[in-house]
C-alpha cells in the first residue's frame, strides 16, 4: 500500500518509535512518504517555548535529549526522522499547516491508500477524506474510557489500566472505530518516561499489525458511542502531584 505518515516539527522529530514503524512497514513492502506540518523555525520555537520554557528548550536543542517527568526520555534521540527518511529514499514534504488547502491539494495529488498520524493536531474532514482506506492513530490510553490529552497520566491518577488503542480517525477527538486495544506490560517501568516508551513500543507493533489487516480486508472494527468514556485535558499541577505519588507507589510495588 501507499502510506502517508503525518507529523509535525521536522527539526525536532527524533522519536525512536517512528523510525521503527517505518522500518517495519518497509519490510512489509509498503511505499511510504512523510508529510510534515509546522515546518518553520518559528513554529518550532513557539511550540518548544510553550512546552519547556526557554532554559529547558535550549537544553533539548543543544543536547538532543528530552526530559519527561524529571527523567531523561529513553525514546528520544538519534537521527531526525527527515534525515532517516532521506537515507531510506522516502519522500518528505513540508507544509506550514497539515490542515491547509495547500496540504489538501498535496494529498489529493499523492493519493495515499492509508494515512498514519504520528503526532499531529486534530485533522480536518477534507484531509481525512483524501485517504482511500482511512486514517490510523495510536492512542495512549484505553478507548473509550480515556480520551484526550495526558492520557497516561490520567490513567495513573484514575487507577485505570495503562494501555494503548489503535483507532480510525474521524473529525471527533479519539472517537473513531476501535481497531485494537492492548494493556501494556509495565514490568520494570517505574517512571513516567519508561511507561511512555513502553506504550510507544506497543503502538508501533500494533500499528504494523493493523496495517496488514487493513490491506487484507481482515480488520475488525468496534464502533464507539459518542457518549462513551470521558475526554481529559492537560493535567494541572494538583493532579500532576497526585500522579507522581501514585507512580512512587507503583514503583515500590514492583
Amino acid at each position: 500500500m501507499k502510506i502517508a505518515i503525518l507529523s509535525r516539527y521536522p527539526r525536532a522529530d527524533r522519536l525512536h518509535w517512528k523510525r521503527h514503524l517505518i522500518e517495519k512497514l518497509l519490510q512489509k513492502g509498503h511505499t511510504l512518504f512523510i508529510v510534515y506540518g509546522d515546518s518553520s523555525f518559528w513554529h518550532h520555537f513557539k511550540a518548544g517555548l510553550a512546552k519547556y520554557g526557554l532554559h529547558d528548550l535550549l537544553k533539548v536543542y543543544l543536547t538532543k535529549k528530552k526530559m519527561l517527568g524529571g527523567t531523561e526520555d529513553p525514546g528520544y534521540g538519534g537521527k531526525l526522522l527527515k534525515d532517516f527518511a532521506k537515507e531510506k529514499r522516502i519522500p518528505v514534504y513540508f507544509t506550514k499547516n497539515l490542515n491547509s488547502r495547500r496540504s489538501e491539494r498535496l494529498f489529493k495529488k499523492l493519493s495515499p491508500s492509508l494515512m498514519i498520524l504520528a503526532g499531529t493536531q486534530i485533522m480536518k474532514p477534507y484531509i481525512l477524506q483524501k485517504s482511500e482506506k482511512g486514517v490510523l492513530n495510536g492512542h495512549f490510553g484505553l478507548l473509550p474510557e480515556i480520551r484526550g490529552m495526558d492520557t497516561i497520566e490520567w490513567s495513573i491518577v484514575k487507577n485505570k489500566p495503562i494501555g494503548i488503542t489503535i483507532h480510525s480517525v474521524d473529525p471527533g477527538v479519539d472517537t473513531g472505530d476501535i481497531l485494537s486495544r492492548k494493556i501494556v506490560d509495565l514490568n520494570g517501568c517505574f517512571t513516567l518516561a519508561l511507561i511512555r516508551e513502553r506504550c510507544r513500543q506497543t503502538v508501533t507493533n500494533e500499528l504494523s499489525r493493523i496495517v496488514e489487516e487493513i490491506e487484507n480486508d481482515k480488520v475488525e472494527r468496534l464502533c464507539q458511542a459518542p457518549n462513551d468514556g470521558k475526554q481529559y485535558f492537560r493535567m494541572n499541577k494538583f493532579f500532576q502531584e497526585k500522579m507522581s505519588e501514585r507512580l512512587k507507589l507503583m514503583g515500590s510495588n514492583q
